[in-house]
């Protein structure tokens, strides 16, 4: 089953590919397979951040743009016929810590304050939530089932309502005070929940309204009369969201996210040096402490980032040294060794399937960048790609057989060439 993961971009300074015990990984070079090439104008200054090959047929592009800035854009793109639609333009920031979403309804984005849900197949947006004021960040469980929201007190946990008719419904009455009965009445008309959300209380009116008779009108007016105000009433059951408090303040919550089973939480903790792992439902709490669990590499600066492998036990952590940086594969049970993987360059993890680990490699010293898929099950490194072009963001598809690349070149044209070809 394909995870809705955080799609990250780290920075590591990389080369040389090496394992634990100063084994070297096996290396293969298997650059530019039979490939499809396609080149795509996002527009101005529009960057690519973030991919999401959700079908076979259809890519999530995720924009953002380096003139203007907490401008974005997010496009579904086909492959198939060449053709896109922009699901979102506005006012909203991207970064390299923002998730982007998938489940078997719905796809989205979500950065630390608020996220974008589409349908996956009509591509309406379904839900748009915004963090709490009592929120300094959320981050949501692979499958969107869980919301986790850190605040100053602690971490909480939400349990998370998408596609429940009579929860959007409510939500949107409440924004807005329209009367429950008037959505339903717009949704008759062919409304859809995103136009709704957008109308004013006058705008409502007018609309149910045109064409009525005098008496018509009268009983209108007295229905309004006579309802209490849907930000009054009891919300339906099931719909209301209980947060629970699993985790008292930690000094940290960096680079917090889920394992794919959505029963634990890893973050990095203690300025920088720990990993935390969080049980959802006991409240259990596990350290990783580095220099004892596990050590820490030559030149050791901070750990950057963590998260869940795919076998919910294996913790991928990205280490940042002085000249050369690490990705360490830590077992949370301690049941194997730590494994250390070292580069002389720069890193951008772009993805993590089943069994590979992809990132783009900027070598110290070269005008190419290379695309690499990391073989963690039998420790074998494979280049997939070469290009002059900068690397801007790449993805497997959902059989994980394929890789979808976005590149852009360094200077003049804002043109991305999108590339998708097998895995060898």
């Amino acid at each position: 089953m394909r995870r809705a993961y955080s799609f990250f971009i780290i920075i590591l300074l990389v080369m040389g590919l090496t394992a634990c015990g100063n084994q070297a990984a096996m290396k293969e070079n298997n650059t530019n397979p039979k490939e499809k090439k396609i080149s795509f104008d996002p527009g101005q200054s529009f960057v690519m951040n973030k991919c999401l090959w959700y079908d076979d047929a259809n890519v999530l592009l995720v924009f953002g743009n380096n003139e203007k800035d907490e401008q974005s854009k997010i496009i579904s793109y086909n492959l198939y016929s060449q053709t896109s639609k922009v699901l979102f333009e506005g006012q909203y920031s991207t970064n390299y810590t923002d998730q982007v979403l998938i489940n078997d309804q719905n796809i989205g984005y979500h950065n630390l304050e608020k996220a974008l849900i589409y349908d996956k197949n009509s591509l309406e947006k379904v839900d748009e939530y915004k963090k709490k004021i009592e929120d300094q960040f959320t981050c949501y469980s692979p499958n969107m089932e869980y919301l986790a929201e850190v605040r100053k007190d602690g971490l909480y946990i939400t349990n998370n309502v998408l596609n429940d008719p009579k929860a959007i419904e409510k939500q949107i009455a409440q924004e807005k005070n329209f009367y429950l009965w008037q959505i339903d009445a717009l949704i008759d008309s062919g409304y859809v929940y995103d136009e709704i959300s957008k109308m004013t209380v006058e705008e409502v009116d007018k609309i149910l309204t045109k064409g009525l008779g005098e008496d018509e009108l009268a009983s209108y007016n007295a229905a309004k009369e006579s309802e209490a105000k849907a930000a009054t009433a009891t919300p339906p059951a099931g719909y209301t969201k209980e947060s629970k408090r699993i985790d008292i303040a930690s000094p940290n919550y960096i680079s917090l996210s889920w394992s794919e089973d959505n029963a634990k939480l890893v973050y990095i903790t203690n300025n920088y040096s720990d990993i935390c792992i969080l049980n959802r439902d006991s409240m259990e709490k596990q350290t990783l402490t580095g220099g004892k669990d596990f050590q820490y590499p030559d030149g050791f600066v901070q750990l950057m980032w963590c998260g869940f492998l795919p076998n919910n036990n294996d913790i991928l952590v990205n280490i940042l040294g002085e000249s050369n940086d690490t990705i360490a594969i830590l077992n949370s049970a301690g049941a194997k060794a730590p494994k250390f993987i070292s580069e002389n360059g720069r890193i951008t993890v772009m993805d993590i399937s089943d069994r590979l680990i992809m990132y783009a490699l900027n070598e110290n010293n070269s005008t190419e960048e290379k695309l690499i898929c990391y073989d963690y099950l039998i420790d074998k490194q494979n280049i997939v790609y070469n290009t002059t072009d900068s690397i801007v963001s790449a993805g497997f598809s959902s059989d994980q057989n394929s890789i979808f690349l976005s590149t852009l070149p360094r200077k003049g044209k804002n043109e991305h060439q999108l590339y998708t070809f097998k895995i060898n």
